[in-house]
């Protein structure tokens, strides 16, 4: 059961879910397909039955309906470090993790191709028993979001 979530992908919050997602959203996510030694790094690898992918547990719902069309061979592992690491070391050529971004010069020092296969909004996330705060926290988050691209605008203003 989870009460509430800072940030997480749009996709968990659906119907059979016990969670609303706050908009509007913080930012934008993906899930990305992880490709090293030099292996070919497109979509396409994910149509493949002959590819191995490793993943997070979370995968299936990260990917949402995009999931129909992957024919890849997945093997699902708990941790976020450790499928990076399983790729690093050679165990598998391919990976799809999520991220917000930031991971990616991580990848790039790694030497790691990628590829996004899904973009989500990242939102804020509550349990479906507080809905009356909704409003609330919606109201707060957009005003926020406003106050940081104003002095995102003002540091662009600033004379070199």
């Amino acid at each position: 059961m989870t009460d509430a979530d800072v940030i997480r992908y749009n996709v968990v919050a659906t119907p059979d879910n016990n969670v609303i997602a706050i908009e509007p959203a913080f930012s934008i996510g993906a899930s990305f397909l992880l490709c090293i030694r030099n292996a070919i790094c497109n979509k396409d690898v994910t149509y493949n039955p002959t590819n191995a992918i490793a993943v997070t547990t979370r995968f299936f719902s990260n990917v949402g309906e995009a999931k129909a069309n992957i024919t890849a061979n997945i093997f699902e592992f708990d941790d976020f470090n450790h499928v990076l690491e399983l790729l690093i070391n050679g165990r598998f050529d391919y990976a799809i993790l999520p991220s917000d971004f930031t991971q990616n010069s991580v990848f790039e020092k790694q030497g790691i191709e990628f590829v996004p296969i899904v973009e989500h909004r990242l939102v804020h996330v509550i349990n479906k028993r507080h809905a009356y705060l909704y409003s609330a926290l919606s109201n707060a988050i957009a005003k926020r979001l406003a106050e940081l691209e104003r002095d995102d605008d003002q540091q662009t203003d600033l004379p070199n």
